[in-house]
């Protein structure tokens, strides 16, 4: 019987071998998910697993290492009608309100990107709690939550506008790429806070790119109309970075609190699964209609 706890040893696996791989694990599993990021099957086949069915068999999780990639192989599966399930993540064409492509058992991640639904505050109270060994009461009152990621909107919202923006008029340039430097000013890693003056600079340097693209007038017009789209978003956060930005200023936060150590990606497996899963509605939804499909 299919244990749903066990986590199979991920293996490395070279790139030419992808499709005798898949086909290999295809006798223990219900549907093929593909996503985009390298290194991250175990990450994506505990996610898969938390949210899907107990009778669904996932097994493995294949990484194509790159969102074009992901849909070419989408574009490849369109006449099979083996169950498949294809994520790719929002970015800025989510963020700008563009249609996702439009191909079959193709997966948008609605936001930024996956990590906006695993950085939530049951996720790192739980995780404050058990680094500090307190309640996680105690942890909520530490973490300050609402207070915290209501000053995180203030400074970053905006910025991810402009970066969307220039992402579209200018897609040479520089945009996440550029990093917490955008946001932090030099200091000790356990003294960082959000600088609100580096984050307006930021904000400025940002808009002027634009600007010299587009003209004044336009990228005014372009700004203010995006802001207007987002400010309607549930929530506007979802259009910064989680994997870039919100996820480490969370382990910033955490480490803060609790004076212990964490890998990032080891605060990022630990965060997928403690997370609230209600946000991930739309992703379970897209895997039970992968699985709709005749094997």
């Amino acid at each position: 019987m299919y244990a749903r706890s066990a986590r199979p040893f991920m293996l490395s696996w070279p790139a030419h071998a992808l499709d005798a791989l898949v086909l290999l694990f295809r006798p223990l599993q219900d549907v093929d998910v593909f996503v985009e990021d390298e290194g991250s099957e175990a990450f994506y086949l505990e996610l898969i697993q938390r949210i899907s069915p107990r009778r669904v068999r996932v097994r493995r999780v294949f990484a194509l290492n790159g969102r074009s990639a992901v849909v070419a192989r989408a574009l490849a599966y369109a006449s099979s009608e083996r169950p498949a399930l294809f994520l790719i993540d929002g970015d800025f064409e989510w963020v700008r309100g563009e249609a996702p492509p439009t191909m079959s058992r193709l997966f948008r991640i609605p936001a930024y990107c996956i990590e906006n639904f695993i950085v939530d505050e049951v996720a790192l109270c739980r995780i404050v709690s058990e680094e500090c060994c307190i309640t996680e009461q105690q942890a909520a009152d530490r973490l300050e939550y609402a207070t915290w990621m209501n000053r995180i909107r203030d400074h970053l919202v905006e910025l991810f506008v402009a970066l969307a923006i220039l992402n579209e008029v200018k897609p040479q340039s520089k945009t996440v790429g550029r990093g917490l430097a955008l946001v932090f000013s030099s200091q000790p890693h356990e003294t960082l806070v959000l600088d609100p003056d580096k984050c307006a600079d930021s904000l400025e340097r940002i808009k002027h790119e634009i600007m010299e693209s587009i003209g004044r007038e336009a990228a005014e017009a372009r700004i203010a109309n995006l802001a207007a789209r987002v400010a309607m978003l549930p929530n506007p956060l979802h259009v910064v970075s989680g994997k870039d930005f919100l996820l480490p200023l969370s382990l910033i936060r955490v480490l803060q609190l609790s004076r212990t150590t964490i890998k990032r990606k080891t605060f990022r497996f630990r965060l997928m699964g403690r997370c609230g899963l209600s946000g991930l509605d739309a992703l379970r939804q897209a895997l039970d209609e992968s699985l709709k499909r005749p094997s």
